[in-house]
């Protein structure tokens, strides 16, 4: 039998396992939801992907996000654990891990996870953004702006890192720096 006629055969057997982009797009749609304000429609569509989805690291570390962002840490946690057990040297699977002791108050512990993060995954925007979040609340002005800097440099889009540097410079006396933050967000997220 050739390897055309047996691409074939197997081309033939229905595939009912969802692909990775099948399970984003839910993820997006739960986000959606849980960002609008309907987050028993997200925690809905989320426990439907979590009973059908065990071994893929990129849709448990949304899975993670997501359940974080919610507050369900027990569920967080849980597609945390199953992303180390598959691939506990992920980059992706560290920056869940550090994003999810921030939203847990554990900012310390956020801010040492994160700085590994950034160390090795220069370019990763919700890491750097994170720790300047976890920096400015254990006190670390200072290097929270130089971290929010970075994250305005990585993800230029994210308004998050703009408003939280305004608030910084704000907080450190810096009037027209903070303005001049505040107008870059507004412009990012559409307001006048």
């Amino acid at each position: 039998m050739s390897s055309e006629s047996v691409n074939d055969e197997a081309n033939d057997e229905p595939n009912d396992a969802p692909s990775t982009r099948d399970w984003l797009e839910a993820i997006s749609v739960a986000r959606q939801f849980a960002d609008g304000g309907q987050p028993r429609r997200a925690i809905g569509e989320l426990q439907q992907i979590a009973d059908q989805v065990d071994d893929n690291v990129a849709v448990l570390v949304e899975l993670t996000d997501v359940f974080g962002h919610l507050g369900r840490f027990d569920e967080a946690e849980a597609a945390l654990h199953r992303a180390v057990e598959i691939d506990a040297r992920s980059p992706a699977v560290a920056a869940a891990r550090g994003i999810l002791l921030f939203r847990r108050g554990l900012y310390e512990q956020a801010e040492v996870q994160l700085r590994e993060v950034c160390r090795t995954e220069p370019e990763h925007g919700l890491a750097h953004y994170y720790r300047g979040e976890a920096l400015n609340r254990i006190g670390r002005v200072d290097e929270a702006i130089e971290v929010l800097q970075n994250a305005t440099r990585v993800d230029p889009a994210d308004a998050r890192a703009y408003h939280s540097l305004g608030r910084l410079y704000d907080r450190k006396g810096q009037p027209e720096a903070a303005a001049g933050m505040y107008r870059v967000a507004r412009s990012l997220e559409g307001s006048p």
